[in-house]
């Protein structure tokens, strides 16, 4: 089939599921749409996709799921017979449901998926697990993956006429149970307010930037990364008892799987 856009969406707070995607996209052919998953204020925009277009779409893995964000952005996403390309990170534990999650809520919404990788990247909250991820492996792998995709894209007749693809997980998908680790502000904050701009829940205050609302953080750590001064985080009690807890759960080198 002939593809005429290529668009890229991406819900990426700390930048490793965007690294991913943008070592993918090159694969294909006019790059054409970026959309932010995290942009907090186009979260009610809606789009729209042809059979011509292809979307390529990447989350990280939240306990095994499709972060709530992402999913409530892209359920504003609506295609028609548009064939995408999905893509779950996760940082060396397990990606669970979060794929199977990712390719039903798409395909119930006129997306065809024609190929799919749970991939590797750097742990958000614990940066020692997976560290460096994805690293030069991992990007022979990933450019792997999208060379395929792409010779299956160019052999494709009829998208209709393809077979469901097959991606690992479970129905009815895990539970999730939510994230209790809010960061917050040190006494170093300067009240800059660049972690409540890109806060992609609307969870800090901008008038007071170094208090969170805990009922809206999904403790994707955002706001850790962007800030400039190194002034938010966890506690450092949370946080020693958070590594112990992921170190003894993420042993080992995890490597890519790919579905196509």
């Amino acid at each position: 089939m002939q593809i005429e856009k290529t668009h890229l969406a991406v819900f990426s707070p700390t930048g490793t599921t965007e690294q991913v995607l943008r070592a993918i996209a090159p694969y294909f052919p006019s790059l054409s749409h970026e959309i932010d998953l995290c942009d907090y204020q186009s979260r009610e925009q809606m789009h729209r996709f042809g059979k011509n277009d292809l979307l390529i779409v990447g989350v990280p893995v939240y306990g095994g799921r499709v972060p709530i964000p992402a999913r409530e952005r892209l359920e504003r996403f609506f295609g028609n017979g548009t064939p995408a390309i999905l893509a779950a990170v996760y940082g060396n534990r397990e990606y669970e449901d979060a794929l199977l999650e990712l390719k039903n809520l798409l395909e119930t919404r006129g997306f065809r998926a024609v190929a799919a990788g749970a991939f590797l990247a750097e742990h958000s909250i614990v940066r020692s697990i997976a560290a460096g991820r994805p690293d030069a492996a991992d990007l022979q792998k990933i450019n792997a993956f999208a060379e395929q995709a792409s010779n299956k894209i160019e052999g494709i007749d009829d998208i209709s006429k393809e077979p469901e693809l097959f991606v690992k997980g479970n129905f009815p998908y895990r539970e999730f149970k939510g994230d209790p680790f809010d960061p917050h502000g040190f006494k170093s904050c300067t009240g800059c307010g660049i972690c409540a701009a890109k806060c992609p829940t609307g969870a800090i205050s901008k008038q007071a930037p170094w208090k969170i609302d805990k009922n809206r953080c999904i403790s994707c750590m955002r706001c850790v990364k962007v800030c400039p001064n190194g002034a938010r985080n966890l506690s450092p009690v949370k946080y020693a008892s958070i590594r112990k807890m992921l170190e003894s759960k993420c042993k080992g080198r995890k490597e890519p799987e790919f579905f196509f």
